[in-house]
């Protein structure tokens, strides 16, 4: 079985970046893989292969507020200080200073480090919500530093086979405000893509399988007075989201279980009214 195959294309696109210190670490989430901890199968798998090919990389899980598990060069582990902010500057976000104080009823922006292959895949390698465009041009220079050696390094180059890198680029989208979503439903005024990036991206925030959210997106009627009732709702649930206090999550993994069939039912759940209330011309 090749290394792509027993970690996963993202984590060695990432362990490359940390070992060649263009980003300090990055997390490995077990909830990714349908579990809780490191000790689960698919996720002790992993940083058991990624511990005999890396053994530089330090594995930090005993921390808080527990994320998911660190890679990275420094030990994070029986530290108890890591707070959003914190967590943030470790991952080398170069937004890290703004998420706890973004205006969530202004425009601000998702800017993402996307990774090109020769087949056509992508992957993304890290996304930061960021208050503004001002710090693009560090997103920038950390693409240009993969680009390099993702590309160029011969002895990198061997690990992805003939799936070789091709490109690594930064790509940007505008996140609207709840409020002007709202505003715009309630004036009958069109909902414009970014709108939609946004109503999407609530959906998957809450855990929705990627095939129910495609046929949610394609179900919605703005037009419709009942789905636009349902979609009022779910704005203004999201944006007073009464979970907030208790995040991230993954402070509670006795309850991802739970959490995950609440969101399989909830989901299911509403595409039935969506459907059922489709106005067919």
């Amino acid at each position: 079985m090749s290394l792509i195959n027993e970690i996963g294309l993202n984590n060695l696109v990432n362990i490359i970046l940390v070992l060649e210190n263009i980003r300090p670490a990055f997390l490995i989430q077990p909830v990714d893989y349908g579990e809780t901890s490191h000790n689960d199968p698919k996720t002790r798998d992993i940083l058991k292969c990624i511990k005999y090919n890396f053994p530089n990389l330090i594995h930090s899980f005993t921390y808080e507020t527990y994320q998911g598990i660190i890679i990275s060069k420094s030990n994070y582990n029986d530290r108890y200080d890591i707070d959003n902010t914190e967590i943030g500057k470790i991952l080398g976000y170069p937004c890290y200073l703004e998420f706890d104080n973004l205006d969530r009823n202004n425009e601000t922006y998702s800017i993402t480090v996307m990774v090109k292959f020769m087949d056509g895949k992508e992957i993304d390698v890290f996304t930061n919500v960021c208050k503004d465009l001002t710090n693009l041009i560090i997103f920038e220079k950390i693409a240009h530093q993969s680009k390099e050696v993702l590309i160029n390094n011969t002895e990198y180059n061997k690990l992805f086979g003939y799936n070789k890198v091709i490109d690594v680029y930064v790509k940007y989208n505008k996140i609207i405000s709840h409020q002007s979503i709202i505003n715009k439903l309630l004036s009958n005024v069109k909902i414009e893509k970014d709108d939609m990036f946004l109503i999407s991206n609530i959906f998957y925030n809450n855990d929705y399988n990627d095939s129910i959210i495609s046929k949610i997106m394609e179900t919605l009627q703005y037009d419709n007075p009942i789905h636009i009732g349902i979609l009022l709702n779910i704005l203004i649930n999201d944006k007073n989201d009464i979970l907030s206090p208790f995040y991230p999550l993954y402070k509670y993994p006795n309850e991802r279980t739970n959490i995950k069939i609440i969101s399989e039912n909830l989901s299911d759940d509403l595409l039935f009214i969506l459907e059922s209330s489709y106005i067919r011309s």
